[in-house]
């Protein structure tokens, strides 16, 4: 974690102002990280930022509901099954963003390995997928842009 110690070692990091009521930090730029706004993840006609596209906007938007439900894990996916299990995110929602995370992963994995250290993964070729990963990216990035769009709504990021 990042940040001042001191505000997790007081033992009750909650009762910080550094959270607002929605438990998020009130921050323009953040809100526009978690929702995709202001990210070009597309880079050409061919290549795309897997990070910026799909990891980065789940991976906060799950840590930003997390923080409203004072959850202490830290892991995306536990935190998404602490919210579906406290009822924060409808179970079919939860299911789809584990799979598109597991997924998104595992291709900038795949992608890092390919790549044999010139790269980090993190932009992908879509003409070197195959028709069922580019199938599943495109069923992961809608899943992403769903959930961006229940957190706008949800936090009235819009209108920031």
């Amino acid at each position: 974690m990042i940040g001042d110690g001191a505000v997790l070692e007081s033992g009750d990091p909650w009762s910080s102002d550094l959270v607002d009521q929605h438990g998020l930090a009130s921050n323009e730029s953040r809100a526009k990280h978690v929702t995709g706004q202001g990210h070009l993840a597309q880079i050409g006609d061919k290549a795309l930022d897997l990070k910026k596209a799909g990891i980065f906007p789940l991976v906060h938007g799950v840590r930003s509901l997390a923080l409203e439900a004072r959850l202490a894990c830290t892991n995306t996916v536990e935190r998404i099954e602490a919210l579906r299990a406290m009822g924060r995110l409808p179970p079919d929602v939860a299911a789809e963003l584990v799979d598109s995370l597991h997924f998104l992963m595992g291709l900038k994995l795949q992608a890092g390995l390919e790549a044999k250290g010139g790269s980090n993964g993190r932009v992908i070729q879509q003409d070197s997928l195959t028709s069922l990963q580019r199938d599943l990216l495109k069923d992961s990035l809608a899943v992403v842009k769903r959930f961006q769009a229940m957190l706008r709504h949800r936090y009235r990021l819009d209108m920031l």
